[in-house]
């Protein structure tokens, strides 16, 4: 078998499009990210050989503002949770009145049914019991 491979021809619009693409990530994306980076690098050197500057104390508000989202979330999260457990106990409240309501409800269902599945099998355990008695006095009267 032969394989025949034929390349895929680029537009030279493409090329110039994808060109153009890289060249706006790296102004628009890449050169600004660096930037900030150095900008921050830079800002921490200065503080550090700053010596008015506490740097535990900075530190101490760094922790601050680490911990403020979490317990943010920490505090949504626990309204949710009481929420929840609210619903719970509302629930466990109504529950039984309308679980007993249930219940009776099939329990008469089940006593129907019970009712009429007596119904329905009388005249078939008549007629089979009529006959193994008759069956019994055959055996007797041989």
């Amino acid at each position: 078998m032969v394989d025949t491979f034929k390349p895929i021809s680029i537009s030279t619009s493409a090329l110039k499009t994808s060109r153009r693409h890289r060249r706006e990530t790296w102004w628009q994306v890449t050169f600004p990210l660096l930037i900030g980076l150095v900008g921050v690098l830079i800002l921490s050197v200065v503080i550090s050989s700053v010596s008015s500057v506490d740097v535990s104390r900075l530190a101490k508000m760094a922790v601050i503002w680490l911990l403020i989202p979490a317990l943010v979330l920490s505090v949504i999260f626990f309204v949710i949770l009481v929420g929840l457990i609210y619903v719970l106990v509302r629930l466990i409240a109504i529950i039984p009145h309308y679980s007993y309501r249930v219940q009776y409800q099939f329990a008469r269902v089940g006593s129907k049914s019970e009712q009429i599945c007596n119904f329905v099998s009388e005249p078939i355990i008549r007629i089979r019991s009529f006959r193994a008695g008759l069956r019994v006095l055959r055996k007797r009267e041989r």
